[in-house]
């Protein structure tokens, strides 16, 4: 994943080497997002195939692939609510000393909770598996399973990209305070200001490590929304609703987008 990658990570990990990517293609988070790119890439493009020819032939496959790779990837998430719980309880014991961002982040994980046990329902009642066999279900029927894990994870994502937003612009003020002492202790003379010069250096450029971690954590999250905010209940009535203008190359897209940057998450955090 050669896209702004930490130093460490390069140092440790080096997407130019066979080796880390035979242990990436061995880490299930990391194939899983791998495929993500696959499923979305191909909901794309068969959208402009099938646009231009309903019976497009490579349009016909990319969209069952789509399908395909859709459904599969959901059975990898089976009980996954529970460790999202966990940590939802893990940011609520932050929210004495971080009030705001506890709050957001207990509640994104929450939600995301929800959206995964909806996301699971929705793989036990398709007509595929069929574990769960209720058509006439006003809830457990697939098509409202599905419409209910849209909804939630649009309200997680959202959550958590006005988190991210919160932590993008906190490291922003932290590299400007950071740049602020770096200068100043440029500009004293002596042995020690030299060392103070290091210290400030160092920790400048810890500053600006954090900020481009909130930044790639932001723009996936913006792509998240993008993904599934206009597939949601709520915007039915709207042109930015998949149901009228907001097509399925749009969701594509934003679905790669989030996909590529789940992705370079994942290499980094690869043991």
């Amino acid at each position: 994943m050669p896209f702004d990658l930490p130093d460490k990570t390069l140092a440790k990990r080096p997407p130019s080497a066979a080796a880390s990517w035979g242990k990436a293609l061995n880490y299930r988070d990391f194939q899983d997002k791998t495929l993500r790119i696959f499923q979305y890439g191909a909901r794309g493009i068969a959208y402009y195939l099938l646009q231009s020819d309903p019976n497009h032939v490579l349009g016909t496959k990319l969209f069952n692939l789509y399908k395909g790779l859709s459904l599969s990837r959901k059975a990898f998430r089976s009980f996954r609510s529970l460790a999202d719980l966990l940590t939802a309880a893990t940011k609520a014991r932050t929210i004495a000393e971080k009030p705001v961002a506890g709050v957001l982040g207990t509640l994104q994980w929450v939600l995301l909770s929800v959206h995964i046990f909806w996301d699971n329902m929705f793989f036990l009642t398709h007509p595929i598996v069929a574990v769960i066999d209720r058509p006439d279900s006003p809830w457990f029927n697939n098509d409202a399973t599905n419409q209910h894990q849209k909804n939630w994870r649009a309200m997680s994502d959202t959550t958590g990209l006005v988190l991210a937003y919160r932590s993008w612009t906190s490291a922003g003020r932290a590299v400007a305070t950071a740049q602020a002492t770096h200068r100043q202790a440029q500009d004293s003379p002596g042995a020690l200001a030299a060392a103070a010069a290091e210290q400030s250096a160092a920790a400048l450029s810890a500053a600006k490590d954090k900020k481009r971690e909130a930044w790639w954590s932001m723009l996936k999250l913006l792509a998240d929304v993008a993904t599934y905010f206009p597939q949601c209940a709520w915007m039915t009535w709207t042109r930015w609703s998949n149901k009228h203008g907001y097509h399925d190359g749009y969701i594509g897209v934003a679905g790669v987008v989030a996909a590529v940057c789940s992705c370079r998450s994942e290499w980094i955090k690869m043991n």
